[in-house]
């Protein structure tokens, strides 16, 4: 992390930033912009969701991040796709970079306690877990609602109503 942010990957403002502000702003560029804008001009989202993660994972860089970020990309845009919703792809990926991010920053530390580490490290696990079950609960609730609205729609067509 620090051969990407430097010091600012340092402390609670890096934590923040790499944590919160960046999964917002990735989510908004990519899903909300990039993906957004394929899907309505047609593209079929099996062409448009890998295109615009394949564009999300080049931009961060590395091939070792690639791997690991483009089928995370696929994931948050098909996630996208099906709820029309931002949220549970920044859910999700604020989790996944509570996984990633915050560890080091106490593994990291001068702090020769390394069974303090280890228990933020399991706090923040479990935040992060909490945070995917939220989102993926939001796409579960969001397609219900949906389905349950289809439902009606299609009884009152059938009815004439």
């Amino acid at each position: 992390l620090d051969r990407v942010y430097g010091a600012a990957s340092k402390g609670i403002l890096g934590i923040l930033a790499g944590v919160i502000l960046a999964p917002i702003t990735e989510e908004i560029i990519f899903r909300g912009v990039v993906l957004r804008s394929m899907l309505k001009m047609r593209w079929h989202p099996w062409v448009a969701i890998p295109l615009s993660a394949f564009i999300f994972s080049f931009i961060h860089g590395t091939t070792y991040q690639t791997i690991d970020i483009l089928p995370f990309g696929i994931i948050v845009g098909w996630l996208y796709w099906r709820t029309k919703s931002l949220l549970p792809g920044i859910v999700i990926h604020i989790a996944k970079k509570l996984i990633a991010f915050v560890p080091p920053q106490f593994v990291e530390s001068n702090d020769d306690d390394t069974e303090v580490s280890m228990k933020v490290w399991i706090i923040m696990f479990g935040i992060s877990i909490a945070l995917m079950a939220y989102g993926i609960n939001s796409y579960r609730k969001k397609t219900q609602c949906l389905e349950s609205n289809l439902k009606k729609a299609n009884f009152a067509n059938a009815n004439g109503i």
